[in-house]
């Protein structure tokens, strides 16, 4: 599937729930989530119908967000059912790890191939102050996803200025000590959090700059990669600084059955009318990828007006 501008679309990011089990201050406002209705979420066999679409439509990875997907009762069912669509060929999941300790042999056995952690700091009590939760449990994640073998295994940590900005080489040594890939992403702007972006945003160049024997050592697809004159490597995902519209090839599907082009947009299209007819589903979406814009016109001040909590991560 290919959009207007001749970007191959193959990756969608579909949202179980708004739900999560952390509070992180990036990612929701301060009056935490305004609960959807049980009724407004899509149902497994909605998703599935949603996936066996895209797969026809030439969709190949399929990632399960949330708000925290492993919150969502059942989601091992959610999974075994994308697993045996047709043309899906990797299902891979992004998780704060709170509970993964309690579920990584099932979705390793479900067929998830792929985890990103997210974790923004090692310590304790800024991780306290940044989700207002425990460190203790998303570090045994780590290790229980670790054992269970996932093929693709990475660690996210949201850039913040004044909180991690410091941590890069303990990042960094943590991840090769833990066999992890270790990414910092720039800190996006969202309405309701948008005192908490300007307080905390920092572009990746002005922290970079602050390491002097960090050396870039190239670009994989839309992470830059550099290491420590020790060896020790991160990347950095730059959707602020270093827009990488060009190389974008996914789709977004919300909790509540939206589809978003791009991340930082507010356009988004309705999916749930067409449900019930696989052939307008099909011509729906494909019509609505057409109008995938050339890139986001994202700056300093503008944001999206949903919460990433309600758009997944």
């Amino acid at each position: 599937m290919k959009d207007s501008k001749g970007r191959s679309i193959s990756y969608a990011r579909i949202s179980v729930t708004d739900l999560c089990n952390l509070r992180c201050a990036y990612c929701m406002g301060k009056e935490g989530v305004a609960k959807l209705e049980h009724s407004q979420v899509l149902s497994y066999e909605n998703i599935a119908k949603i996936v066996r679409t895209l797969a026809e439509l030439g969709i190949k990875k399929v990632r399960l967000t949330g708000g925290e997907p492993l919150v969502r009762k059942g989601i091992l069912d959610l999974v075994a059912l994308i697993a045996q669509t047709k043309g899906i060929e990797e299902i891979a999941l992004t998780t704060n790890g709170q509970l993964l300790s309690k579920y990584a042999d099932g979705l390793r056995g479900a067929g998830v191939s792929a985890v990103n952690i997210s974790l923004d700091t090692l310590d304790e009590k800024k991780y306290k102050q940044v989700t207002g939760g425990n460190i203790k449990p998303t570090l045994k994640g780590i290790d229980s996803a670790i054992a269970a073998g996932f093929d693709k295994l990475k660690l996210n940590a949201v850039l913040l200025k004044g909180i991690n900005e410091g941590e890069l080489r303990d990042f960094a040594l943590f991840g090769k000590n833990k066999g992890l890939e270790v990414r910092f992403i720039e800190l996006m702007p969202f309405e309701e959090t948008q005192s908490y972006g300007t307080q905390h945003y920092i572009s990746a160049d002005k922290v970079i700059a602050k390491y002097k024997d960090l050396k870039e050592l190239g670009r994989d697809d839309k992470v830059i990669r550099y290491a420590f004159a020790d060896g020790l490597e991160l990347g950095f995902i730059l959707p602020v600084s270093h827009k990488f519209c060009s190389l974008c090839n996914r789709i977004r599907i919300t909790s509540d059955g939206f589809l978003l082009n791009c991340l930082l947009t507010s356009v988004e299209y309705d999916l749930k009318p067409y449900l019930d007819n696989p052939q307008e589903l099909k011509d729906y979406i494909a019509s609505c990828v057409k109008k995938k814009p050339r890139s986001h016109n994202l700056k300093e001040g503008k944001s999206q007006s949903r919460c990433m909590h309600r758009i997944g991560g």
